[in-house]
């Protein structure tokens, strides 16, 4: 009896995640998250402009945000999941500005595309940017770089029409695509810090399943990210908070990453070890997939270490939880599970802290 918008909607307005300067942090952050998605654009800002426009435009631009960010401080650009000493210092805000302005500057090429042509392309062009730029700010649940993808093309068209319309200005030769440069540089340095974080993942779980996997019990895991995919390829299983059941001696592995851990019932359970990992990376790709973890899609800095808590089960745990609106999700709607529901022997089969 529902539709998938709506039920996309809904679940749109139930997650959001709400930033701490409110819809102006927002509106930050999604300039921020385009800026940084489409950074040729800025790249060729040189190209694209007449220098005394370039460097009257800028001026005002970089004057204005950092004077807000000045008088603002943090401007409240984070969620309760983002660390805010890692952005709370100037390296950082700079950063921000500067990804800022990226964004603010595709509008302003929206805008002189509309202003100089006024034909149906330019039109087309600018709906698509435009409307990309709404959902991914104010309909989606999250700030993130996959809702800034859909308006890639629409971008690089506009640059090609700009550049087009500026071909006597341009530089002779091939040295007016030197932009590119800094373009790939960045780009393959994102490219090498996520095959960093996922080898951190997949090197966790080969090092953790070699040395603590029960040989007659399971291994289960909580979350669901990058780790989940090496865990089940070495035998582990994903707990279901509906209907597992777990056995004393079963191992749990529990990532601090992501959201959804499942609670386990008093003296069910022992902390085993504590697994660091950390990334070797000049580049922080930590917002990229959510602006929850950081307000910019990557900035200058390492990557967050991996950290990785290990559980012994010494009781019979019995997972029971079921939604609470059966026939609402049968028709399409989303489960609503008031809270996690366990049944334990409360015999605890081993020492709750064990040397």
């Amino acid at each position: 009896g529902r539709g998938l918008l709506s039920v996309a909607s809904g679940f749109a307005q139930s997650h959001a995640s709400s930033f701490v300067g409110g819809w102006l942090a927002r509106e930050i952050v999604g300039l921020a998250f385009a800026g940084g998605c489409l950074l040729p654009l800025l790249c060729f800002a040189p190209w694209l402009w007449p220098w005394r426009t370039l460097l009257k435009g800028g001026a005002v631009i970089f004057g204005a945000l950092l004077a807000l960010v000045w008088l603002g401080g943090d401007l409240g650009l984070f969620t309760p999941l983002t660390n805010s000493d890692a952005v709370n210092h100037w390296g950082f805000r700079l950063q921000v500005i500067l990804l800022t302005a990226g964004g603010l500057h595709c509008l302003l090429l929206v805008g002189a595309e509309i202003w100089q042509r006024r034909d149906r392309v330019a039109a087309t062009l600018a709906l698509w940017i435009i409307s990309g730029l709404f959902f991914a700010m104010v309909l989606n649940w999250m700030v993130n770089a996959r809702s800034i993808l859909p308006i890639v093309p629409a971008a690089a068209i506009l640059l090609v029409r700009r550049l087009g319309a500026r071909r006597g200005t341009l530089p002779a030769g091939r040295w007016w695509l030197w932009p590119l440069v800094p373009s790939a540089a960045i780009t393959l340095s994102l490219m090498l810090a996520d095959y960093q974080l996922a080898n951190a993942s997949r090197t966790a779980a080969e090092q953790i399943v070699a040395q603590y996997k029960p040989a007659n019990h399971q291994l289960w895991f909580e979350q669901h990210m990058g780790i989940q995919y090496y865990l089940e390829k070495l035998g582990g299983q994903p707990l279901d908070c509906e209907q597992s059941e777990l056995q004393p001696g079963d191992m749990v592995i529990v990532p601090w990453v992501n959201f959804g851990f499942v609670p386990l019932p008093p003296m069910s359970a022992g902390w085993i070890e504590h697994f660091i990992y950390r990334p070797g990376s000049w580049i922080n790709t930590a917002g990229f997939y959510g602006a929850g973890w950081g307000p910019v899609p990557f900035a200058v800095g390492g990557l967050p270490p991996q950290e990785i808590y290990l559980l012994k089960i010494f009781s019979r745990v019995q997972f029971n939880s079921r939604p609470a609106n059966p026939r609402e999700v049968l028709a399409g709607g989303m489960p609503d599970i008031a809270a996690y529901s366990a049944i334990c022997d409360n015999t605890p089969a081993l020492p709750v802290n064990p040397g």
